[in-house]
């Protein structure tokens, strides 16, 4: 019997199951782009998985005590992320976070003032002109014929409430104003997913509470936090720790290519420039996920912030305020002298450095005027452009970067190449007339000149106790230029000393080859060796040079490369890595040592000596020291000459060697001042009787 029904093989079953499968992905698919497309975006974009940066701590910049010169404060910064959100609901959010900051008491972070006000309505400080005023509406406007509908202020804000920013007339025009300012600083600076707008720096906990409570009312408003560098006493400390800033556009790649984010902040001068690799942290990064009312779903700590290293150094801070402080005071007395005779009141800055003769430690290392570092933290223009732009170059580190001529204090370094190339012998005399004619030309020694006398037949130890310019004239021309030369390289004089901050000037020594440079059309005459050995012509030195070369005097010879900076640390204390100065042993006779060092102590401690007065009764012992007092060949037209002094103590068991100099400080003993207050200042740190 015939069977009627129909008979479908198992190949047709199958191909009617997929037809029916991929008509309904279609359908779905259908749903999905084009009935609920939009509803399914605005999901996306309220269920966000966000990067949230974590800053890292900078590491800290300490003294030899352990006391802190840099540090970091930690601070709250409010940021908008950018959310999925009509204009109403984001300036109505805007509104009640400026209200929030503005009631707090905090500074919305706002360029709109600069270009428009509107208490009293006007343009800014920013468009003086109307062709800066036309430059900046041509930026703003939607359209480029828009602008000839903006005739004054008033259009401008109307169109940057109805058209630029689509403000609700609900809000009053100073409401309205207040939803401008952040609003403009979100367009002209970026509002991003991947770049939040910073609405405010430094909030009070207060504030910050108050802003993480509203957050449900403000979608995309977050507290961050992050760290604010300080710097403690930071004028007498400026130059030596330096400071940090933001990278600049030159500096971009360069960082990149170090691993820097573009908002991070580097070291610009001092340790924090020479040691940026360690004192840099390292950004975390925080993972949320968000829901709509910024509800974290999942938070998870993606990357731990690490902290920078810590640096100590051997930085005294009591002698280092004592050493800016004494500078200052007696830069100030000097000026107020004013004779108009050898003291014209012309004297304004000043440097200061105490090494440690037994390591090569910087215990004090001085330049005045200093300046607040923490102005390049807080980005006040005015302050900043005062320290950059100065005609008196107050951010030149004179200590390591000024250069100046030594005068009598290079008198002991004739001494030395004098006796070591055996042309004078130890107790020898030399006959002192007072004046005595070198290639016609009449050279004086400062008695005779004040005085009219001579000082007949006297040694070296006489000779550099009253300065006698007559026996270092014969001495030095004895010894002859190139020996001068040869021991004024030995002894650091016109070198780089390797010191651990950057920007180290290297200064000249008198020379035949100096000459060629400086004035090609001469020769070397004997008349230039007589310049020479007292220290004047065309020598030019660091303050820090010269206490380098005192320092090797006064330990036996060993000219150490100075170092600040003792040792690297994390925070817990642990140790890094730890430096010891290197040095070079000088070869060179006790014998001529020691007959130097009793010159010098002749100056400090005998009857006549150039810094006995003020040495003369000093709590803490003896000292051996010189002074000196460059001109500047401007005296005649109203230059003070500078003031130099040099010293080490105590004078039988140095440890400490200073160098001092006052530019147009008149005379060198008003350097040794300064030594004092801070020789004192060191001795009574570490409890010393007499």
């Amino acid at each position: 019997m015939k069977n009627d029904k129909p008979v479908f093989s198992r190949h047709a079953i199958i191909s009617l199951l997929l037809a029916f499968m991929v008509v309904v992905i279609i359908i779905r698919l259908i749903s999905l782009q084009l009935i609920k497309g939009e509803e399914y975006y605005e999901r996306i974009h309220d269920v966000l998985v966000r990067n949230i940066e974590s800053e890292g701590e900078r590491g800290q910049i300490l003294d030899a005590k352990g006391n802190l010169l840099a540090y970091n404060e930690r601070s709250y910064d409010v940021v908008v992320y950018y959310r999925r959100k009509t204009n109403d609901e984001l300036n109505k959010g805007l509104l009640m976070l400026y209200g929030i900051l503005n009631d707090s008491g905090e500074t919305v972070l706002t360029e709109l003032p600069l270009y428009l006000m509107i208490d009293p309505p006007g343009y800014g400080p920013r468009l003086s002109s109307d062709e800066l005023i036309n430059e900046w509406l041509r930026d703003m406007v939607e359209k480029p014929e828009d602008i000839n509908g903006l005739n004054d202020t008033q259009d401008v804000f109307e169109y940057f409430k109805e058209k630029k920013f689509k403000i609700a007339d609900k809000y009053s025009d100073l409401e309205a104003y207040k939803i401008m300012c952040l609003r403009y600083d979100m367009l002209i600076k970026g509002y991003t997913q991947l770049s939040p707008f910073v609405a405010a720096k430094n909030i009070s906990t207060e504030t910050m509470a108050k802003v993480e409570l509203a957050r449900n009312d403000i979608r995309g408003v977050y507290t961050q936090e992050r760290f604010t560098r300080r710097y403690i006493d930071s004028k007498a400390f400026s130059h030596l720790t330096g400071y940090i800033r933001s990278i600049e556009q030159e500096e971009v790649e360069f960082y990149l290519s170090q691993g820097y984010g573009l908002n991070e902040a580097v070291g610009k001068e001092g340790l924090e420039k020479s040691y940026e690799k360690f004192l840099r942290s390292i950004t975390g990064t925080k993972t949320a996920v968000l829901e709509p009312g910024e509800i974290e779903l999942e938070f998870d700590v993606s990357v731990e912030a690490v902290a920078g290293f810590d640096l100590k150094t051997s930085i005294h801070s009591a002698i280092q305020e004592a050493g800016y402080r004494s500078l200052e005071e007696n830069i100030k007395k000097i000026a107020a002298a004013k004779d108009g005779v050898v003291n014209f009141g012309d004297t304004k800055y000043g440097s200061a450095v105490m090494l440690d003769v037994r390591t090569g430690d910087v215990i004090a290392l001085v330049s005045y005027p200093g300046y607040d570092a923490n102005i390049f933290i807080s980005d006040d223009q005015d302050a900043i452009g005062h320290v950059i732009g100065s005609d008196e170059m107050i951010q030149l580190n004179r200590a390591i970067q000024g250069l100046y001529p030594p005068g009598s204090a290079f008198k002991p370094l004739t001494a030395i190449a004098a006796i070591e190339s055996g042309v004078y012998m130890p107790g020898q005399k030399v006959t002192d007339e007072g004046v005595i004619k070198i290639d016609g030309m009449d050279f004086y020694g400062l008695e005779y000149k004040r005085y009219g006398i001579s000082l007949g037949d006297i040694d070296l130890e006489y000779a550099m106790r009253v300065s006698a310019n007559v026996f270092f004239y014969k001495t030095g021309m004895a010894a002859g230029i190139d020996n001068l030369e040869l021991w004024a390289r030995r002894f650091g004089l016109g070198e780089i000393s390797g010191i651990d901050i950057g920007g180290e000037a290297q200064g000249r020594r008198n020379s035949k080859e100096t000459i060629k440079q400086v004035e090609p059309e001469r020769t070397w005459g004997a008349a230039d060796t007589a310049q020479a050995s007292i220290g004047q012509l065309y020598n030019q030195f660091t303050p820090l040079q010269l206490a380098r070369y005192v320092m090797a005097i006064a330990n036996g010879g060993k000219l150490y490369n100075p170092g600040i900076v003792s040792g690297i640390y994390k925070r817990d204390g642990s140790e890094v890595m730890v430096f010891e100065n290197e040095y070079t042993q000088i070869e060179i006779s006790p014998i001529t040592l020691r007959e130097v060092q009793k010159g010098m102590y002749a100056v400090a401690n005998y009857p006549g000596g150039s810094a006995e007065p003020v040495f003369r009764d000093f709590p803490y012992g003896d000292i051996g020291a010189k002074t000196g007092t460059p001109e500047t060949g401007r005296e005649d037209t109203g230059e003070s000459s500078h003031s130099v002094f040099i010293c080490y103590a105590p004078f039988d068991d140095p440890e400490v060697a200073i160098s001092v100099i006052i530019e147009n400080g008149v005379w060198g003993e008003n350097a040794a001042l300064v030594a004092y207050d801070m020789l004192f200042e060191y001795f009574y740190q570490k409890g010393r009787t007499n």
